[in-house]
């Protein structure tokens, strides 16, 4: 499909805003299940370019972890809207 194709090129090519979430999962040796996280922005980067960004707020909220329950860490990342598009939308 051209149209998907072409959307998948737009993520992976083109700059973008991105709320980034970036997580880690922990147990404690009750069973007890508990995630730490934090979030950031950051603006004109490509999808390729985030996990050098992820990878210092990972390292920080694996440190703020207890090492004994630590058990999976992640990352997620949504585009935000550009804020030049939407004033456009709305005039």
């Amino acid at each position: 499909n051209i149209a998907r194709a072409d959307y998948q090129h737009e993520i992976l090519n083109w700059q973008h805003h991105w709320q980034v979430t970036v997580f880690v999962e922990c147990k404690t040796p009750e069973g007890e299940r508990y995630s730490e996280s934090t979030e950031f922005e950051a603006y004109g980067v490509r999808l390729n370019d985030l996990a050098e960004l992820v990878r210092p707020e990972l390292d920080n909220i694996q440190n703020q972890a207890n090492p004994n329950h630590y058990k999976d860490h992640g990352w997620q990342a949504e585009i935000l809207p550009n804020r030049k598009q939407e004033k456009g939308k709305a005039a």
